[in-house]
Order: C-alpha cells, then sequence, then structure tokens
C-alpha cells in the first residue's frame, strides 16, 4: 500500500503553495481536481521527476481499451492524478487499476467491468516513489492464529 508523504523540500512546496494560492484553499483538497492535476502534470513534464517510456505512444491503457490515448501527454496527466490519489487516501496497485478501469464492450453480449493496466499504475507508482514523493507503508495484520 502506498501512502503519500511528500518529502521534497524546497521548489514542490513553493508549487503547492503556489497552486493552494491560485484556489484560495490550504491543501490539495481544496484545489479543484482538474487544476491541480493539469499543473501537476506540467510540472513532472517540466523538472523531468517522471519519465514516460519509449513505448508510451503505443500502448493502451486498458485491455478493454481499442486505441493508445490521444494525448501526446497522457503518461504524464495519470502520474499527477495518481499522485492526487496517494495524497488523499493512499492507494495500490491493484486499487488503481480498479479506479482507472472500465466499461469492457464485447459486441452484441452484455457489458463488463474490467480493470485497467496495472503495468502502468505499477511503473507510475515507482517512479514517484523513487522520486522521493510518495512512501510504501507496510501493514502487519494480526490474525486468528497469530494471538494464541
Amino acid at each position: 500500500m502506498y501512502i503519500a508523504q511528500w518529502t521534497e523540500i524546497g521548489a514542490w512546496d513553493a508549487f503547492v503553495f503556489r497552486l493552494a494560492m491560485a484556489a484560495r484553499g490550504r491543501t490539495v483538497k481544496d484545489v479543484p481536481a482538474d487544476v491541480f492535476v493539469k499543473t501537476l502534470a506540467e510540472h513532472f513534464k517540466k523538472h523531468e521527476k517522471i519519465k514516460a517510456p519509449s513505448y508510451v505512444d503505443v500502448i493502451k491503457t486498458a485491455s478493454f481499451k481499442e486505441l493508445p490515448p490521444y494525448d501526446a501527454d497522457w503518461f504524464f496527466t495519470r502520474a499527477a492524478s495518481i499522485a492526487r490519489k496517494v495524497y488523499i487516501r493512499g492507494a495500490s496497485v491493484g486499487g488503481l487499476s480498479k479506479i482507472y478501469g472500465g466499461k469492457a464492450r464485447r459486441g452484441p453480449r452484455e457489458n463488463h467491468y474490467s480493470k485497467a493496466s496495472e503495468g502502468i499504475n505499477r511503473n507510475i507508482l515507482q517512479q514517484l516513489e523513487a522520486a522521493k514523493l510518495i512512501q510504501k507503508r507496510y501493514v502487519r495484520r494480526i490474525d486468528v492464529f497469530d494471538a494464541f
């Protein structure tokens, strides 16, 4: 499970502060999601915090998609969206694949829900962790058998 821990000091704090002041808010929750994600994606691209894979222009975001995204910077937008989701409530690779999943169209048969690609989400989480923007938290669960 990944838990948000914004550890970078300096440019990152100034960036978040400008966003918060622009929206007259105090936290990431006070800034509209679309404004925050767009600005953070530009920040990632400009400062090369996140590096898009070389095959980013040909991969699909999910198995139920027919084409890759039209936006050339979709990887940075997804990274910013994941960073926001981790900051607000924490996330895991499987949880993110459920969030970004959608309707799988199966021709004349009924549509069913399908999860998004976990590889993309895992890659982004690993890069955010390497950039020290988030930190992995290991949770130990106590089972009934451990108590006796």
